[in-house]
């Protein structure tokens, strides 16, 4: 099972749309929703204390993916100015899958 992951900043102009950042296909997305979302939950809020580890981990899952994957994640570049914007003005990101 698949679906898609997005990401938005509620609330704050121009990062209130969200962005899709890719399908999670892969079964190594498992351990890392149940982590940062809950057990056997696939979206939620992030803190912006926590936005770095978050997107550090995700891009190191996306990347130990290999050529036989399904499906990697892509948008990274515009989820890293999500992060950054919400570190420097401590922000939540909300995450949904669908």
């Amino acid at each position: 099972m698949g679906y898609r992951l997005h990401v938005c900043i509620p609330n704050v102009d121009g990062y209130r749309e969200d962005v899709e950042l890719g399908k999670q296909y892969e079964s190594c997305w498992q351990p890392f929703n149940n982590k940062w979302f809950g057990e056997g939950q696939d979206s939620g809020l992030i803190s912006y204390t926590e936005a770095l580890e978050f997107y550090e981990e995700l891009v190191d899952i996306n990347s130990s993916l290999d050529e036989t994957a399904d499906y990697t994640l892509y948008n990274l570049e515009v989820l890293k100015e999500y992060v950054d914007e919400a570190i420097d003005n401590k922000y939540v990101l909300y995450f949904q899958s669908y």
